[in-house]
């Protein structure tokens, strides 16, 4: 798309189309974006210094999308580099597509062209229109890429990087295939990691429960949260350092990280020191 119209039109329109004088009552996106960024910003997660002109932007986008993504304005850009032809928009020019190469192709190279097309697209659509990997090209001559040290490279990159791959096509049923599959699977992981978060959440709560529920037993007081309150450090400091930390960072306003809990410490001495008045975690969990 970078010799498209779209992007110039687009760009045009931007300096000359507005959606100011059209009150937010009038305008449902406006509205709409305006009522979001009030959330946004009641919640602390919104910072902008122009916020009028962004919401300008946003609420008149449309309009230039729609003007700007016509179908010659699109066209265009196919046209010009000869991904099809001017009339029929159907079928490619070869003289064109290789006039968009930077390296300018030796008659061997152009020869070899149409000596190999054939069998590339029979590859191709015994594949799925799938993408033809480096090894395909260089086994009929084709000479490796080369990258910005002047070295061959031979193009690896999977569906993850089609940005590194050779010419292909985009909507073939393989490549759709494979996207789709590559999504699927950042989906599992993101669910993977959800279950795995999840998992250690629940394993601490438990954790945390059974600490509760210790220091209630030595009290002799209702198994719950609300009976931490009559625990006294003697019960405090039957837990062991570990334990102590959890129990911290489970209930702190101000410490919630373990680097936090940075000098904080159990010594054997550390009933003796809370009830004198010392710093450590006994005294801090109590």
């Amino acid at each position: 798309m970078d010799r498209s119209k779209v992007f110039p039109v687009a760009k045009r329109l931007n300096k000359t189309t507005t959606a100011k004088h059209i009150p937010e009552g009038d305008h449902l996106l406006k509205r709409a974006i305006r009522k979001k960024f009030n959330q946004m910003r009641k919640e602390g997660r919104l910072f902008l210094n122009k916020e009028p002109a962004v919401v300008d932007y946003l609420a008149k986008h449309p309009d230039i999308l729609t003007t700007s993504r016509k179908r010659k304005n699109v066209q265009h850009e196919y046209t010009s580099n000869g991904m099809i032809d001017s009339t029929l928009h159907r079928m490619p020019i070869l003289q064109r597509l290789i006039a968009t190469t930077k390296t300018i192709p030796t008659p061997e190279i152009y020869e070899l062209f149409f000596s190999t097309f054939n069998e590339l697209m029979h590859y191709s659509y015994d594949h799925g229109f799938c993408y033809i990997p480096d090894e395909v090209y260089l086994s009929l001559g084709f000479p490796a890429d080369i990258d910005a040290y002047g070295n061959s490279k031979i193009k690896t990159a999977g569906i993850s990087q089609e940005n590194q791959q050779r010419a292909k096509c985009l909507t073939g049923d393989a490549e759709i295939a494979s996207r789709a599959k590559r999504n699927a699977d950042i989906e599992l992981e993101i669910k993977r990691k959800h279950d795995v978060g999840r998992s250690k959440e629940n394993r601490k709560q438990t954790e945390d429960q059974a600490r509760v529920e210790k220091l209630c037993s030595l009290a002799g007081l209702e198994l719950c949260e609300d009976s931490i309150k009559n625990c006294t450090l003697q019960h405090f400091a039957t837990l062991k350092a570990p334990e102590l930390k959890e129990f911290i960072l489970a209930r702190s306003f101000t410490l919630k990280r373990k680097c936090d809990l940075t000098g904080l410490m159990k010594p054997r001495s550390a009933l003796v020191d809370a009830l004198q008045g010392g710093r450590n975690l006994v005294s801090v969990a109590s």
